[in-house]
């Protein structure tokens, strides 16, 4: 499951929602962008906006790099609510 032969964007965002409900992050929006193939990898980038607690949110980011699959967090983001 680390190295699957074919990964759907369907699937990532299924992962992505049961993982936000096991934290009690709220997730405000989900934007998938075009996969890229860099070397032999191929990224498949999904930008999201959470809302949730400090706790909440790095519990949410330890799950996500916590999967069988391989996923990382490239860029990180954070700002007071307004």
């Amino acid at each position: 499951q680390a190295l699957p032969t074919e990964v759907l964007m369907s699937d990532i965002l299924k992962t992505i929602d049961s993982i936000a409900v096991a934290t009690r992050v709220s997730i405000k929006a989900k934007e998938p962008r075009n996969p890229v193939v860099v070397d032999v990898v191929e990224e498949i980038p999904l930008r999201l906006v959470l809302e949730g607690t400090y706790s909440e949110i790095t519990q949410f980011l330890y799950y996500v790099s916590s999967l069988e699959r391989i996923m990382k967090v490239k860029s990180f983001n954070m700002a007071a609510p307004q």
